[in-house]
């Protein structure tokens, strides 16, 4: 069958910092345009992994919210998957920081 090849497959278009509560992150992707049953967002406290699922999400969503992260660095990628097939490759890496003393989060914008 078809891998799917999400536009998940995505070009990081910013990381914008935001006001927000202490240690949050919006992480956003466009949709695939083949039909998914979801996405899965993945963190890591390292660029280029290794990550680890964060949140699995349905299909029709392009967007999470992150909440109560601690202080540190922090790298998001998306894939897509179908039932019986294998999820797509891992979107371009989005990272930011949650800063120690300052209560604001980072916004990661994907397509």
């Amino acid at each position: 069958m078809k891998k799917i090849i999400a536009f998940v497959i995505l070009t990081m278009l910013a990381i914008l910092p935001f006001s927000a509560q202490a240690g949050n992150f919006t992480v956003q992707w466009n949709a695939n345009p083949e039909p998914v049953d979801g996405y899965k967002v993945h963190f890591s406290t390292v660029p280029g992994g290794p990550y680890t699922v964060l949140q699995e999400v349905a299909g029709d969503i392009t967007s999470i919210v992150t909440t109560e992260l601690a202080a540190g660095n922090y790298c998001f990628v998306v894939t897509a998957f179908k039932a019986g097939i294998p999820d797509s490759s891992f979107s371009d890496e989005c990272c930011g920081i949650v800063p120690l003393s300052t209560p604001t989060g980072v916004s990661c914008s994907l397509n």
